[in-house]
Order: structure tokens, then sequence, then C-alpha cells
């Protein structure tokens, strides 16, 4: 009797484990912005239930031997178990099947070879990031897209969008200078400001590349809010000190980017935060802060964000 219990017990224990695992399936819809051997990583479509924890994801290729990947493909992305909070999201995959593949020539991904002018840029200019923001971010991703290339006078020039994922190095929240002033001060946002401290974080920069025959590259960044006015400029130009304060780009939690650009286009939001940054750099060059508001933004002709977030961008002027 004994023998016979232990057994209709394991059945059940069997199908519980079975049932939960099956629960633990799920599937999301992206698209495939960059490829590394057997690794890609997956933007989500909004609206996919991933997206509460980020909106790119790690995606192993290795569950499917069969079919060859592009950058720029749709597909449906099914997995299991619990997510890795990181950036980008680690899941575990189970499959990865192509819904939509766009064949025009346009649509291609760029050629990336190792002696490419757009991986010697994109080399170049993640030694600039790291010497100069590392002593203030642990730097998580760098990004190039919306990349376009041509030979002007013998020379390479490439115009593109640079995204640089970054977050505060681990402390305590309360020790960085404008979050200890929301708190003293009482600041209804104060909250909001702790928890996202320590989230990862974009800085976008809009910028074009001059190359020459003996690979020497000069950067220049678009300073007009409105329009486009290229200016040779530095990684460390963004990082402008008074005796006691920086300032290095411009971010916002990415957990809340469809709420502060709503309907926008990942390009449409880096335009946006390069004019700010913009904005700020020249604020900065007047002994100013510039502070984020319906005014200001409207001031320097940057529209399309949702006033009720606004606080969620954040200027860093402090050294860390």
């Amino acid at each position: 009797m004994k023998n016979k219990l232990l057994m209709i017990l394991t059945v059940i224990l069997g199908i519980v484990v079975s049932g939960c695992s099956q629960e633990l399936e799920e599937e999301f819809v992206g698209t495939i912005t960059e490829i590394s051997g057997l690794t890609a990583i997956v933007l989500a479509d909004e609206g996919e239930d991933i997206r509460r924890s980020g909106d790119l994801v790690e995606v192993s290729l290795s569950v499917s031997d069969n079919f060859e990947f592009m950058v720029g493909d749709r597909v449906k992305v099914t997995h299991k178990g619990p997510i890795q909070e990181k950036y980008p999201l680690g899941i575990e995959t189970i499959s990865v099947e192509l819904i939509e593949r766009d064949e025009k020539p346009e649509a291609k991904p760029v050629e990336q070879e190792e002696d490419s002018a757009y991986m010697k840029i994109s080399e170049y200019l993640k030694g600039e990031s790291i010497e100069a923001f590392s002593p203030y971010y642990e730097l998580l991703e760098f990004r190039i897209s919306d990349y376009n290339e041509e030979m002007v006078d013998g020379n390479v020039e490439a115009e593109f969008l640079y995204t640089i994922v970054s977050k505060n190095y681990d402390r305590d929240p309360d020790t960085a200078g404008y979050i200890k002033e929301a708190k003293e001060s009482g600041n209804e946002n104060y909250q909001l400001m702790y928890d996202e401290y320590l989230q990862p974080k974009e800085m976008n920069f809009d910028f074009k590349v001059v190359m020459d025959e003996q690979d020497n590259i000069t950067l220049y960044s678009n300073v007009s809010p409105n329009s486009v006015e290229w200016e040779e400029t530095k990684m460390t130009d963004y990082i402008l000190r008074d005796e006691s304060s920086g300032i290095v780009g411009v971010g916002y939690d990415l957990d809340y980017k469809d709420k502060i650009f709503p309907e926008m286009s990942d390009d449409e939001v880096s335009k946006v935060i390069g004019k700010i940054v913009q904005a700020a750099r020249e604020e900065a060059s007047k002994d100013k802060k510039f502070q984020i508001t319906e005014e200001s933004l409207n001031e320097y002709g940057i529209g399309g964000l949702d006033p009720d977030y606004l606080h969620m961008i954040q200027i860093t002027t402090e050294q860390i």
C-alpha cells in the first residue's frame, strides 16, 4: 500500500513539474540588431511582456543550426526559465524563428570585416569612450546606428548615431549630490531618483567621422539643436568641468524609455537626446546649468517628450 501511494505521489509530482515547465515557456517578437558568432541581440517589440524587464535581449542562435540569421531579421524567440536582469537581458533560448526579412539592398547589414572603415571607427570610438567616461561610469555597451558612409576626396566620411549604455558604479544612491539634495528638500521624485540611480542609461551622440588614407580619424559632432552644423570634437569634450562639477552626456532609465519618448523610434530618441546634450553643453559654456523643463526644451526646439516624465532625464553635474 505504501509503495502504491509513493508511486501515485511520484506520478502527480511529475505532472506538476511538467506543468510548471510548460508554464515557464514564453515567447516574444523582435528585430535582430547585432550578431556575434552564435549570439544575437534582439530588440523586443513594444508591447511584448519581456519589455517590462528591458528592451534588448541576448539570444542564442545555436538552437537553429540550419539557418543563418542577419541583422534586421524579424524573429520570434521562445524561451523559458527566469529572465537574467542584466543589460542586455539574458534568457534560456529554446527556439528562434524567422518571421520576416527585408531583402532590399539598403536593408542589408553593414559590412563589418575586421579591416573595414566601420570596424576601425567602432574600435576608435570605443577606446575614446572608455578613456573619457570610465572614471565616471561603468560602460556596458557601445552601439552605432543609422550608419552612412561615402568617399569624399579620397577620405572616408561617415555619419551615424552613437550610443553608449552605462550605469553608475555601485554605491549608495544617497551619496550622489542631486539625490541627497532631493531627499533633504523632500522632493516628491526622491524615491524615483533613488531607484533608478543604478539602472542602465543611454548617452547618445550625433557624430561624423573623417578617416584619411593613413586611417587617421577626426571626429565631429552636430552642434546645432535644430539643423546640421558639424564641429570638430573629442569624447572628452563631453566632460565639461569647473572646480566642483562636471557634465557627462545625458542619461535616463531605460525602463521608462517609452513613457519619456512616446511613439518615437530609436533613431528619433537618439536625435532628441543628442539635441539635449548640445543644449546642455551650450548652457555650460555660459557657466549655467541646463534645466530640462518644457520651457527650456521649447527654447532649443526640442519636442516630442512627455512633460510628466522630464524628471526621469538626468544630466550629471558632479564629479564622481
